[in-house]
């Protein structure tokens, strides 16, 4: 929601793949909307499996080990802890796996708009990227930096000193 444009109209919110504090509290699981939850299943290697609300359904989608889950437009993104925390995306069914992003990524936000999050250089040190929700066209929006939260096409982003928020636009 927003405030009315001229004519009346209210603008469309951006669709995002997480909620809510989710992926500052690690990300472990994530709901679609549609009745469906996404989790790092702790009893069963760690692996990315998905249920239905009441727990019936439970269906392994990839052997691997999931952080900074999201859900959108049939896709799960998130971290995986057992390929160095590289970016990667599968379907909700299960197929298409695919790493998007190598290297040491985490604070996984997706939306409409795209994929942002922290990528980790040789040094351990944090800049913030974007990318198509494909993984393409990626680039560099902060260097030095930590994304704290992302709303509404804003990129909340710390380092040890500061907070600051980033327009996409």
């Amino acid at each position: 929601a927003g405030m009315p444009e001229e004519g009346g109209q209210t603008p469309a919110a951006e669709r995002l793949g997480f909620r809510g504090g989710n992926i500052g509290t690690g990300g472990l699981m994530a709901e679609d909307g549609a009745g469906w939850v996404y989790y790092r299943s702790e009893a069963d290697s760690w692996n990315l499996y998905k249920a239905k609300l009441d727990g019936s359904e439970k269906t392994r989608l990839a052997e691997d080990c999931p952080a900074c889950i999201n859900v959108l437009d049939g896709w799960v993104y998130y971290t995986n802890y057992f390929d160095g925390f590289s970016l990667y995306r599968v379907r909700t069914d299960g197929t298409g796996r695919e790493r998007l992003v190598e290297g040491y990524c985490d604070n996984l936000y997706a939306a409409d708009s795209g994929l942002c999050f922290d990528l980790r250089d040789e040094n351990n040190g944090s800049h913030v990227y974007r990318c198509d929700l494909d993984g393409g066209n990626l680039r560099e929006l902060l260097p030095g930096y930590r994304v704290s939260c992302y709303y509404d096409g804003v990129v909340y982003v710390s380092d040890t000193q500061r907070l600051a928020a980033y327009d996409i636009e």
